[in-house]
């Protein structure tokens, strides 16, 4: 009963991440939306971790099998892939590049936060 709760809680804020998706119609994935619906929820304590944690990690464990489609159809574009090769390792690097820098902004400033309080 508890796995298909997390399930239900888990379509739904896929559902509402859809929805948010057409209304905003900003090209983020729905899943994303999803997520941070999921994201506000823990957060304002409106769905407590331990009600989605099973199903989430039952998903997890089975995360390659989920990105069997995407390495698929990434290899029928090998041609495609191969004449834009630069750009798209440019495009990389780039964001790589400013996730990392980014990612060391918040961490700075969390520490910041946390020998303030």
């Amino acid at each position: 009963m508890k796995n298909l709760k997390s399930i239900f809680i888990l379509f739904i804020c896929l559902l509402v991440g859809a929805l948010f998706r057409r209304v905003i119609n900003f090209p983020i994935p729905d899943v994303v939306y999803g997520m941070l619906v999921l994201f506000l929820l823990l957060v304002f304590k409106i769905v407590k971790v331990d009600q989605v944690d099973d199903f989430s990690d039952k998903l997890l464990e089975n995360l390659a099998f989920l990105f069997l489609p995407l390495g698929v159809s990434l290899m029928s574009q090998l041609d495609v892939l191969g004449e834009n090769i630069l750009p798209i390792l440019v495009a990389c690097l780039i964001s790589c590049f400013i996730t990392m820098g980014v990612t060391a902004k918040v961490v700075e400033l969390v520490q910041k936060y946390r020998r303030g309080k």
